[in-house]
């Protein structure tokens, strides 16, 4: 099996064929994939059901809403049940359901042994999923280690976007405002 193929990728801004819908869009993926016939239609029904997408399964990718099309972006990440997915901005556009489904499945493929690599600016959500963690500052790696650690040795007993601010020498007020 190839690289490629153990792979499930969503980049920052994801590209969807306008004129198709959610169900020929996954269609192709799974098809690119190798998948076919029964199999394949039974993912694809999985896949539009977990991620809450069945009432739209029929219309164009270009009517979809930013989110909706998000969804359909991770949906076609998931299809062929990947060891190693890269994840890049994936909260983005979901609703609070939309990112806890997310954060579970992903907790579940991780259990199975999937490896998961997310780039993101949500460092609250980096803290509670994330085993590890990298802070980037200017491009450069700052920090780097599971969360915990790198709260600890910078010192800062707060949450994580403490420990950035920190890193980036930003100024915090009490009541949470940048000086």
């Amino acid at each position: 099996m190839s690289a490629k193929s153990r792979l499930g990728f969503v980049p920052d801004r994801p590209f969807l064929w306008p004129k198709w819908t959610p169900r020929e869009s996954l269609r192709f993926v799974g098809a690119v994939f190798g998948m076919r016939g029964e199999s394949l239609e039974r993912r694809i029904d999985e896949e539009l059901q977990a991620f809450d997408l069945s009432e739209v399964a029929s219309s164009r990718n270009e009517t979809l809403s930013h989110g909706t099309r998000q969804k359909v972006a991770l949906a076609q990440a998931f299809l062929h049940d990947p060891g190693l997915f890269v994840l890049d901005e994936p909260m983005v556009g979901l609703d609070p359901i939309a990112q806890r489904r997310l954060v579970a499945r992903l907790r579940e493929r991780a259990s199975r042994g999937a490896a998961i690599f997310f780039t993101t600016h949500q460092l609250a959500l980096a803290e509670e999923f994330a085993s590890e963690s990298a802070l980037l500052v200017k491009g450069r790696l700052a920090a780097s280690g599971p969360p915990g650690d790198v709260k600890a040795a910078d010192g800062t007993r707060g949450p994580l976007h403490q420990v950035f601010f920190s890193l980036t020498g930003a100024s915090v007020r009490e009541d949470g405002t940048l000086e």
